[in-house]
């Protein structure tokens, strides 16, 4: 301490006032003693406080430790209406300090030691990392150095802009990346201007699985048989880290679109097979034939069948097999689609490649599957008409006839046959004989018959003969 004695002291104007100055050294610090003495005119002892006690502090404060945190979800940020906080101790009592945040006045409350001050931030507080300032002094008036920073690194930054996004783009991995059929995946990918919170994302107003980050992302969608069908419509609702809500998109940036048909298209029954070229016969396919004829029924309506295909199959195993008949599919275009049908060739080098060869006897089935342009499939029913296989020409034996190789006056009395053996010739079908410009007939069966001849006609055929 320091003790201030035998010092003069001087009388102002008023007799009964003294008066004492005295300079506090520089650097001193702790407590001073005054013993005050003397006596008036008379001689009469000074009677009062003779001692007094007073502390010197020359010694400015300062503040440890010093941090700043937002009430936002994310702490280090804050939007419009968060409220930024820092918080400081001081090192002795010192008079409420004056405080800015982000560059305006912030609220102060407690002391004489933990201090808090507080700040609100509004749509005109600069954004950005928020800065700080303290001024204080003790109370012995003694001027801090004005804090401008924090002692743990903590930090907050003002983000009050509402984040957008762009480019925005959708996708299909159909085959047509505009479609989408059942199974296919719609994928949605877009970029923020800043990084940003996991999005809600919505395709075709079902939920979509978003990835990415953080301003890079992508959503995808399965499309299943209940999404809603026609333009898949999109809904991006997003923020950014400090909870600044984006304007929901509901647009892509680059007019991509994707269509949603999960509709196959309508039910059919494929149409009439008919033979072309050479001798034609219904139902059959002989050695003169060149190719076959079907015509496969489109709906006018379903405009999704143009560039869709029609795929040809047979079946030479009664319909448990189904084979894609060569060429490949055919593309439907917006002719055969007004047109309503479309007439599709078929021949035996393609039936033969596509199952192997084809023998006689065989019968050929017909069938179309019709795929539209998202590939949404439907098979048709078969055709009611069928190709019978039969390219061998039937051959006639040797007739061996029933009266031998003369007729007499005895056999003449009694009816003769004539006996007719084949080859390559179907049961039923009708074998005719001339004898001397008459026609005889019979049926075959299993390659075999006999024609008989009355007993007058031989009569006849004898006289004619002589």
């Amino acid at each position: 301490g320091t003790d201030i004695s035998s010092a003069t002291m001087t009388q102002g104007s008023d007799p009964t006032i003294w008066t004492y100055v005295w300079n506090v050294p520089s650097g001193s610090d702790g407590t001073a003693t005054v013993t005050v003495a003397g006596s008036d005119l008379a001689g009469n002892a000074y009677v009062g406080t003779t001692n007094l006690v007073f502390t010197i502090d020359n010694i400015a404060p300062t503040l440890s430790p010093v941090a700043i945190i937002s009430n936002n979800a994310t702490t280090s940020l804050a939007k419009e209406g968060d409220i930024i906080t820092l918080t400081f101790t001081s090192n002795e009592a010192i008079s409420t300090p004056t405080v800015t945040i982000a560059g305006d006045a912030a609220t102060v409350t407690g002391g004489p030691t933990s201090w808090s001050a507080s700040y609100t931030v509004t749509n005109a507080t600069t954004e950005g990392l928020a800065a700080i300032n303290v001024a204080f002094s003790d109370l012995a008036g003694n001027a801090g150095t004005p804090v401008t920073a924090v002692t743990d690194a903590s930090s907050v930054t003002v983000d009050r802009a509402v984040p957008t996004l762009s480019p925005v783009a959708i996708i299909s991995n159909n085959a047509t990346t505009s479609l989408a059929k059942e199974g296919d995946i719609i994928t949605l990918t877009f970029t923020s201007n800043e990084a940003i919170s996991t999005p809600t994302v919505t395709i075709a107003g079902d939920a979509a699985t978003v990835t990415g980050g953080p301003t890079s992302w992508s959503a995808s969608y399965t499309v299943t048989n209940a999404t809603t069908e026609g333009l898949a419509a999109i809904n991006v609702a997003f923020s950014d880290l400090a909870g600044n809500a984006g304007t929901p998109v509901t647009a892509v940036t680059d007019g991509s679109s994707v269509t949603v048909d999960t509709t196959p298209p309508t039910a059919f029954t494929t149409g009439l097979v008919t033979a072309v070229g050479g001798v034609v016969v219904a139902d059959k396919w002989n050695a003169t034939n060149t190719h076959a004829d079907v015509t496969i029924p489109l709906e006018t309506a379903d405009v999704s069948l143009v560039d869709g295909t029609i795929q040809m199959q047979t079946s030479i195993d009664g319909g448990a097999t189904w084979v894609d008949f060569m060429p490949p599919p055919q593309t439907i275009t917006s002719t055969d689609h007004t047109a309503g049908s479309v007439t599709f060739s078929v021949d035996e080098a393609g039936v033969e490649s596509a199952h192997g060869g084809i023998v006689d006897g065989q019968t050929v089935r017909i069938r179309a599957i019709i795929t539209d342009k998202a590939g949404n499939v439907t098979t048709g029913t078969e055709s009611a008409s069928t190709l019978f296989i039969d390219q061998t020409k039937p051959v006639i034996l040797p007739l061996v006839v029933g009266w031998g190789a003369y007729l007499n006056a005895v056999e003449d009395n009694s009816n003769g046959t004539i006996s007719v053996t084949t080859t390559g010739v179907e049961d039923g079908q009708t074998v005719t004989l001339n004898l001397n410009g008459t026609n005889y007939t019979n049926t075959i069966t299993a390659n075999a018959t006999t024609i008989t001849i009355p007993a007058l006609d031989l009569q006849i055929q004898k006289l004619a003969e002589g």
